[in-house]
């Protein structure tokens, strides 16, 4: 069963020298560890990085690798680093990106990368990074390099001031393919990332969702050169200041056919250019606390569909994009939106790629479309539905029909908690096949997350094409909500939630003053709260907002 590392189509384009050399990693090595086979593979990453020359490449088994405390790793110029290997791989093309290879953080960044001439020649694919912290660049800090990243997910990741997931100074990395969720800064910007200096980094097929920061939730250009952004999507990214979604005070940044949708900030919860430059085009700005904000900027936009109203420029548009499932944070397009073959005419010089962020080819109709997913090729399988539903003991049942089948091998469910990365569920090859008829399908899974997952359906032709369905979501809980412990001494307690990085929380004394407090989600869909000032000893109202719906609690302290 295959799994899909991101919320799009991998488009892995990375090779193998046939003359190169391939060292092995694998914490499960019990040969010499000098890094010629499985058996003798590397227990220690930076150790194999360290021995490889120009031109070779590092496999990484599946595992959770760690650099000493208070250091990080490293990459080094013309070394390729590739996860997503289980460790009897005997060539790349076996390689899948289901065994997953996770970077931890210790104390520290989880890479870092500094004046070590690192060139795009030097490449990064298929890991999880994750719980780096520091200062700047909390997953990676580049300083004066331009590195390939690729087919990579950073999440949970921390900066004190900027760039929780990457920092960029100086440095032009190329992004492609890779996932930013629930990275954060605690004061300064960007929480997916932050460039600044002369970078220019290239982020082409990436997803932003659920990053926050003070300013720029998920990226923050300061006196940068500016970045270029093509084919991404922005969503539920929160800023605290300037821009949800992308906050801008460099030279120029381009944004090429990009969705910016449901992020949140003070000003511009889509995008706020200040002192700025910037050129806009193919690109949805909807369903953001404000979409674009620019002050004493140069800004061009065209060929775009704004919220706050149609602005100067050719093509632009001020109408609803008609998403597949907003609320469910699927952003393709329905069937009459007025963002289908809206785009510029001529992508002459766009560089927008072959496919769009879930892999399908663009351009289907006469122009490209608006935002980052395309609609329309004619699908080898008609789907009319496709749901989820919670049923007894905590699993989840999921139902789609299909009114025709054109040489269908199979269905893959597949099921993610932060909307970046999926992994299959059950896969059904009992299919029609062909069939110009009604079919339905059911299929269960026994084990969901606690809180919301979500799922979708992956359906893959007899010559391994795929098409992707799109995201529905449901919410089940391994117990209920409450505050605990109800009787608090210590000045801290948590908060059972659905959603520990977006859920709303008020803290009230019973005369009704509000209590500031500090968070810090926590993995087991609970919110730790610690107010800012001792609480004196009474009854306090803790109210939760998610989706709508307020929760209010009591809580005692003595």
């Amino acid at each position: 069963m295959r799994r899909v590392f991101l919320a799009f189509a991998l488009l892995v384009s990375s090779f193998i020298k046939t003359n190169a050399t391939v060292l092995y990693v694998s914490l499960n090595a019990t040969g010499n560890n000098d890094g010629t086979t499985w058996a003798n593979a590397y227990t220690n990453l930076q150790a194999a990085i360290d021995a490889a020359a120009s031109g070779d490449s590092i496999f990484v088994a599946q595992a959770t690798y760690q650099p000493a405390t208070n250091t990080a790793f490293s990459m080094k110029e013309g070394v390729k680093i590739f996860g997503g290997f289980i460790g009897t791989e005997t060539d790349f093309a076996q390689r899948n990106l289901a065994n997953k290879a996770t970077l931890q953080g210790n104390r520290a960044n989880v890479m870092l990368n500094v004046n070590n001439g690192l060139t795009s020649a030097a490449l990064l694919d298929g890991f999880f990074i994750t719980s780096g912290y520091q200062s700047l660049g909390g997953g990676i800090y580049n300083s004066s390099v331009s590195p390939t990243i690729s087919n990579c997910i950073f999440s949970n990741n921390q900066a004190a001031s900027y760039g929780g997931g990457i920092f960029n100074y100086n440095s032009s990395p190329t992004i492609t393919n890779c996932g930013f969720s629930n990275n954060s800064t605690q004061s300064g910007g960007g929480g997916g990332m932050a460039n600044t200096g002369t970078s220019r980094p290239v982020i082409m097929n990436c997803i932003f969702t659920g990053n926050s920061a003070f300013n720029g939730g998920a990226i923050y250009e300061f006196a940068s050169t500016g970045s270029v952004i093509t084919n991404c999507t922005f969503a539920g990214n929160t800023a605290i200041a300037y821009g949800g979604g992308l906050c801008n005070t460099s030279l120029s940044v381009t944004v090429t056919n990009c969705t910016f949708a449901a992020n949140s900030a003070g000003s511009g919860g889509g995008i706020l250019n200040s002192r700025a430059g910037a050129v806009i085009s193919n690109t949805i700005i909807w369903g953001n606390t404000s979409g674009l904000v620019s002050l004493n900027s140069t800004v061009t936009v065209t060929y775009s569909n704004l919220q706050d109203g149609v602005i100067s420029g050719t093509g632009n548009l001020s109408l609803d994009p008609l998403f597949t499932d907003a609320a469910s944070m699927d952003f393709t397009l329905q069937s009459g939106s007025p963002c289908i073959d809206a785009g510029t005419p001529d992508t002459t010089g766009l560089n927008i790629g072959i496919a769009d962020l879930a892999g399908k080819g663009r351009i289907a109709g006469e122009s490209v479309d608006m935002g980052a997913y395309e609609f329309g090729n004619t699908l080898p399988v008609t789907l009319i539905s496709f749901s989820a539903k919670p049923v007894a003991t905590h699993s989840v049942e999921l139902e789609w029909a299909t009114a025709q089948e054109t040489q269908n091998a199979r269905f893959v469910i597949e099921r993610s908690k932060d909307l970046v990365s999926f992994e299959p569920v059950v896969e059904i090859r009992d299919v029609a096949g062909n069939s110009s008829t009604l079919q339905t399908y059911k299929a269960v899974d026994p084990m969901p997350y606690s809180g919301t997952s979500y799922y979708r359906l992956i359906q893959y032709d007899i010559d391994g094409t795929r098409t992707v369905s799109r995201i529905v979501s449901v919410i089940a809980r391994s117990r209920d909500y409450a505050v605990y412990p109800n009787l608090v001494q210590s000045q801290s307690f948590r908060v059972s939630v659905d959603e520990p990085v977006t859920a709303k929380i008020e803290a009230r004394s019973a005369s009704g003053q509000t209590i500031p407090f500090r968070r810090k989600p926590l993995d087991t869909q609970a919110v730790e709260i610690s107010p800012l000032a001792s609480l004196l000893p009474g009854t306090y109202l803790i109210t939760v907002q998610e989706r709508a719906v307020k929760r209010t609690f009591s809580l005692i302290v003595q």
